[in-house]
């Protein structure tokens, strides 16, 4: 039986939160310090460090665009054409991929990923995204590639519904925790460093991996073309229009470095429909809705309001109402590759 998405929703468990603070309060202090390493004083980036792009969905001049914010050195802003969130910096390509590699961030990371609370909710979410995944493929005979695989959850959770499964991730520890799991994971890049002899993938997992790409379209295109004719996408990526982030702004973490575009429901969709996959399914994930209710409840209701387009009580506000409205922290959608 396939779980649903409140089985790995943190906000729905008491005292998860309590078991997760110190992992996470290491996550956020190695990310601040990876931060101000980029920044001169005055809040700049350092010189030769970013270059300066267009709207990366449509190719609009970044010069029109509207600012959102400005934080961490980058402009935040709206295409006024498609509408995509962006920023127009972006660290270059090779000193962004080492940061992943190997860096103080991404050993916070993986402990946090080795936490116990985090680990099991992990695993219900990866059999929560293989089910999704396995309404449209069913239970033939499968292959799925996951990009990031990180230490393996979804590889493990493939291979629970009789899929074979091979991960791929730039951070070595990561790649040596799901090897030693026994799953199949390879270090470095997509497409790149995959085998020579590879065959086309039937299903493909991309979960918080889009927002750090810096051509997300040419790199969601490479993904469709690795899918086989009727293949599946399962992909993840943080909502702009989360409830959690419009209250909080450019203070919400996800609004850092290494997120270089932000993505509503909408705007995922226009994405997909650009590079020819088929949308079968978008919806929000992972509702945040402790940590909402935790602000003054007439500020939630303005921006509740606001995003919703239409009048709601506080006391409406729940992990339901967040997901209806698609207001959940992530979104998660299921595309396909047509047939011919």
């Amino acid at each position: 039986m396939n779980l649903s998405k409140d089985s790995f929703d943190a906000a729905l468990f008491p005292g998860v939160r309590e078991k997760l603070a110190e992992a996470y309060r290491s996550l956020r202090q190695s990310e601040q310090a990876m931060c101000q390493s980029a920044l001169e004083d005055n809040g700049v980036f350092r010189e030769g460090m970013v270059y300066i792009r267009n709207c990366p969905l449509c190719a609009t001049p970044s010069g029109g665009a509207s600012l959102i914010y400005y934080a961490h050195g980058m402009h935040i802003v709206q295409c006024p054409q498609c509408d995509l969130v962006y920023s127009q910096e972006v660290v270059k390509r090779d000193s962004d991929e080492a940061r992943y590699r190997k860096s103080n961030f991404m050993d916070a990371l993986t402990a946090v990923h080795g936490n116990a609370a985090y680990a099991e909710l992990e695993s219900n979410k990866a059999r929560y995204i293989i089910g999704r995944l396995a309404e449209v493929r069913g239970r033939q005979e499968t292959l799925l590639l996951d990009i990031g695989c990180s230490t393996g959850a979804l590889l493990k959770a493939a291979i629970e519904v009789g899929w074979q499964a091979l991960g791929i991730d730039l951070n070595r520890d990561a790649v040596v925790i799901a090897r030693n799991r026994g799953l199949n994971a390879l270090e470095g890049c997509f497409p790149q460093d995959l085998p020579a002899n590879r065959r086309e993938f039937g299903a493909i997992t991309i979960l918080d991996v889009l927002e750090h790409t810096e051509d997300p379209i040419g790199f969601l295109a490479t993904a469709s073309e690795t899918l086989s004719p009727g293949g599946v996408l399962g992909i993840q990526v943080p909502n702009f229009n989360s409830l959690l982030i419009r209250i909080e702004g450019a203070r919400n973490n996800n609004i850092c470095h290494g997120h270089w575009s932000y993505f509503t429901p909408q705007t995922l969709k226009k994405v997909a429909t650009k590079v020819g996959l088929e949308v079968l399914l978008i919806e929000t994930i992972i509702s945040e809705i402790d940590r909402i209710r935790a602000y003054p409840s007439e500020q939630v209701r303005e921006v509740a309001r606001s995003l919703a387009g239409q009048d709601v009580e506080f006391s409406e506000i729940d992990h339901r109402w967040v997901h209806e409205h698609l207001l959940g922290y992530k979104i998660f959608g299921v595309l396909a590759r047509p047939q011919s």
